[in-house]
């Protein structure tokens, strides 16, 4: 089959390719990396729609917070030869925050774009129930090469990791309540997003009763070297998305407790799902896993087996061919 010549398009400012080497390896950018895309700036490519014609099909997301680009999209659809396909951005049901008005022309565009990726299994069958149409799972990889050259601190024992932080997005205080009073931890790392409250720390130290540690906001290298000092993880997020937190513990071989409806969790922890307001559940999987040696080693290693399937080397020629029928159908 022929190299196909792909182009993504975001808000992100940058032109270009992306380094293999590049330190920030975040979902996005490890999409780009292995399937080697050239990254094109929204502003730029409504500025100048024909810069698009020179590929084959291109890969663009719809910032959360600027749905006005839809309409400059549709007609973009209509003046360009190159394929044109929709990625997810977020959870389901971002776009229904979105205003009326909004939400009308993203149901247009959902029937007006070539393709559509989606993040996951239940996001398949969401989207093609609202949409119509046929969509394609756009998996959650790593590039196995670049991580092979992380130097990772030393496992903390008695320490676990939130994947979130508090409020409705990452449900944080439920992942907090599920260690609460589980004597074999004794101290919560938490990371820092975008969403992260004032006080947090103090709300979470109430809701654990135990030493809370906020990582300082990181690249996507720093925040795994970091993630490595957790013996264990739990990330009650409602949304599903794409599942990145589930993969990261997996390669360091860190047991999560998460969202039965994300892929990276159902595949990669099957012994750990549960339902994301089942705290009670959760709360059993970690007493488990602290007690039970034998139950922890055996999550690890499921784990451990299970993250080749979203390597690079793995993902990529399937991917590949999911674009190729888009291409040509």
């Amino acid at each position: 089959m022929e190299a196909l010549k792909l182009a993504w398009i975001s808000e992100q400012p940058y032109t270009g390719y992306i380094d293999p080497n590049y330190p920030n390896q975040r979902i996005d950018l490890a999409w780009q990396i292995g399937l080697g895309t050239y990254h094109h700036n929204w502003a730029k490519v409504i500025e100048n729609p024909k810069i698009l014609d020179e590929y084959d099909a291109a890969i663009f997301v719809i910032p959360k917070s600027n749905p006005q680009v839809i309409p400059y999209i549709i007609e973009l659809i209509n003046k360009t030869s190159c394929t044109m396909i929709l990625m997810q951005e977020g959870p389901c049901w971002y776009w229904q925050e979105w205003n009326a008005f909004n939400q009308v022309q993203y149901y247009g565009l959902l029937k007006a774009v070539d393709g559509m990726l989606v993040h996951g299994d239940s996001d398949k069958r969401y989207y093609e129930g609202i949409a119509g149409r046929k969509c394609y799972v756009l998996p959650t990889m790593y590039n196995q090469d670049y991580c092979a050259t992380i130097r990772l601190k030393t496992r903390e024992e008695g320490t676990i990791i939130v994947g979130g932080n508090a409020g409705t997005w990452y449900s944080g205080e439920a992942s907090a309540c599920t260690i609460r009073d589980n004597p074999h931890i004794n101290k919560i790392l938490f990371p820092t997003m975008g969403r992260k409250k004032d006080n947090e720390d103090i709300l979470m130290s109430v809701l654990t009763d135990k030493e809370v540690e906020y990582l300082p906001y990181l690249n996507w290298t720093e925040f795994m070297q970091q993630l490595a000092r957790a013996k264990y993880a739990v990330h009650l997020m409602p949304a599903a998305a794409a599942g990145t937190f589930q993969l990261h513990c997996a390669i360091l071989g860190i047991p999560c407790i998460g969202n039965y409806l994300t892929d990276t969790q159902r595949i990669l922890f099957p012994d750990l799902c549960c339902e994301v307001t089942d705290v009670s559940k959760a709360k059993e999987l970690l007493t488990k896993l602290t007690s039970d040696k034998d139950f922890y080693n055996m999550v690890v290693d499921k784990a451990t087996t299970n993250r080749a399937l979203f390597s690079h080397k793995v993902r990529i020629p399937e991917i590949l061919k999911i674009l190729q029928e888009i291409i040509t159908q």
